[in-house]
């Protein structure tokens, strides 16, 4: 009977620890196990379940802007000839979009004005309609933050139109992000 009772407690053990593993064995691969639960990767943010790792990364809520709410910036120069950042923008309608900022002027060690034409919201996938872009980041990476003001413009507007909107977003590293 002690033998029986030995085989089965060691029998449980193995089903729990197989069901840790179990557990994990689903993990996408932005994220670690630990301890039987799936948790983020260490240089890793995750937006509506997409997870974007590199090993330079920060992030930042918009507020009060109707286009844009989250911006997850790469902050090392990814440009083979040209300098260029990686940024990823979690839009209302749209979700999580991979995009790249291309630098138009260095303003000085870290401090650059860049821009993206591409669409960041409004309606531009089912036909022609209007929609708002990126035209001008004034951007300074800190070892701990990223500064951005950014301008927006309507793609139908003229060279004497103002921008549309504007806004301004610090975004942090993981360890530094306000709770």
């Amino acid at each position: 009977m002690k033998k029986l009772n030995s085989i089965l407690l060691a029998l449980c053990f193995l089903g729990l620890f197989q069901a840790c593993k179990e557990r994990c064995y689903d993990c996408p691969s932005h994220r670690v196990c630990v301890d039987g639960e799936c948790v983020l990767g260490e240089g890793c943010f995750e937006l509506n379940n997409v997870g974007v790792c590199y090993d330079n990364l920060y992030l930042g809520v918009v507020k009060g802007n109707s286009c844009v709410d989250t911006i997850i910036f790469n902050g090392t120069n990814t440009g083979l000839s040209e300098k260029e950042f990686i940024y990823f923008v979690k839009s209302r309608p749209v979700g999580l979009e991979h995009r790249s900022l291309g630098v138009t002027k260095e303003l000085g060690e870290n401090e650059y004005i860049m821009g993206d034409i591409l669409p960041a919201c409004g309606d531009w996938r089912g036909g022609p309609g209007v929609y708002w872009y990126f035209s001008n980041i004034r951007c300074k990476i800190y070892p701990d933050s990223v500064r951005m003001n950014i301008y927006f413009q309507a793609s139908d507007r003229t060279l004497d139109d103002p921008f549309i909107d504007s806004c301004n977003v610090t975004l942090y590293k993981k360890a530094l992000l306000p709770k």
